[in-house]
């Protein structure tokens, strides 16, 4: 039996495939998220396109080795904001540096924590009240180290 060339295998397989009478299952609510021309504004605008669920993470980056590896975290700092939901973004006017400012005022705590900026603290271990607290007994000396 001689070989046959892919051509000749590709002309016998049937190609068509139609979908006529299935339900569509698009979500139109994200038409306009999705419309190349919007994404391609979006980037000429300057914005990032973000990659991956990872979790915005906010920092002091005071202790910046060198002017390369500054560049970095603020590339990775407009990444990460670009991350946040329109909704954030929009409350600090699109600019990292002014949720950068908010974040820095330790006044704006309890608004980071509501807006999901910075981890809720954990709870403070219980303290029992002085009048509760069972006193330790007293260390006796033996018979043999009062003696000794």
């Amino acid at each position: 039996m001689e070989p046959q060339h892919i051509d000749q295998v590709i002309e016998r397989l049937d190609t068509s495939l139609s979908f006529k009478g299935t339900k569509t299952r698009t979500k139109s609510e994200f038409a306009d998220e999705a419309n190349i021309n919007n994404i391609v504004k979006r980037c000429m605008n300057g914005a990032v396109m973000p990659t991956g669920g990872r979790t915005p993470l906010f920092g002091d980056f005071t202790e910046v080795a060198d002017f390369s590896s500054a560049q970095t975290l603020i590339a990775e700092a407009n990444s990460e904001f670009e991350q946040l939901p329109s909704d954030v973004r929009e409350k600090f006017g699109n600019d990292v540096s002014a949720l950068m400012d908010f974040l820095d005022d330790e006044n704006n705590l309890d608004e980071a924590i509501a807006l999901g900026l910075a981890p809720k603290p954990e709870s403070e271990p219980k303290t029992l009240d002085e009048n509760t607290q069972k006193a330790a007994p007293e260390p006796t000396l033996s018979e043999s180290e009062v003696s000794g």
